[in-house]
């Protein structure tokens, strides 16, 4: 395994060139696990939606979607419990839409919802705090959460079991490790000594 990860969701593989630490996620079916380039295991675990190419003069990340069912989970392995940064991107090129989802679960359990409800417009994309941000502004601006799993297993719930949401890109990065305590001995001398 090797991580970062990233997916790029679209219709056609070479619609567009993905980035480094990224692959394409073009199946409109339940189809994990799959190995990744990067060497993990992801792919869909409930999808009742398609894929869709929309403008590969957008940042490859946002040049196509996935998804579109009510509540459609994608899964990608961690390599060892802890804590990583999840940045995503929702939306459509060529459409606005509403009552835009994302959760997020540690296997089972959710890890908490990162937006919910939230509107986009056409060529406008949310990122993992559910900021809307232009196509032009969204590479660069795109903000992602932190979270901790207590297991290896990181799944993206999109939708809310009702109204159909899309996904565009998916991308999963460590935290950085704290420091290591420092190894210098701190020397305190008083100088109210009596003798």
């Amino acid at each position: 395994m090797a991580f970062p990860q990233g997916v790029n969701f679209r219709a056609t593989a070479g619609f567009v060139t993905d980035p480094a630490n990224y692959t394409y996620e073009i199946s409109t079916n339940p189809n994990y696990p799959t190995t990744s380039p990067q060497g993990n295991n992801i792919g869909w675990t409930v999808t009742n939606g398609t894929t869709r190419d929309r403008n590969a003069g957008n940042d490859p990340r946002l040049a196509g979607l996935g998804g579109g069912g009510s509540a459609d989970i994608y899964e990608i392995d961690l390599p060892s419990a802890g804590s990583y940064t999840i940045s995503l991107a929702m939306g459509d090129a060529n459409y606005g839409g509403s009552n835009n989802k994302a959760e997020v679960f540690d296997d089972s359990s959710s890890l908490g919802v990162l937006f919910s409800g939230a509107s986009t417009i056409a060529n406008s994309f949310l990122d993992a705090t559910g900021v809307l941000r232009t196509a032009a502004n969204w590479p660069s601006q795109n903000v992602g959460v932190s979270k901790t799993f207590s297991t290896t297993k990181c799944k993206i719930r999109i939708g809310d079991g009702v109204n159909n949401n899309s996904i565009n890109s998916i991308f999963i990065q460590a935290d950085a490790p704290p420091p290591p305590p420092s190894d210098r001995t701190m020397i305190v001398v008083s100088t109210n000594m009596r003798w």
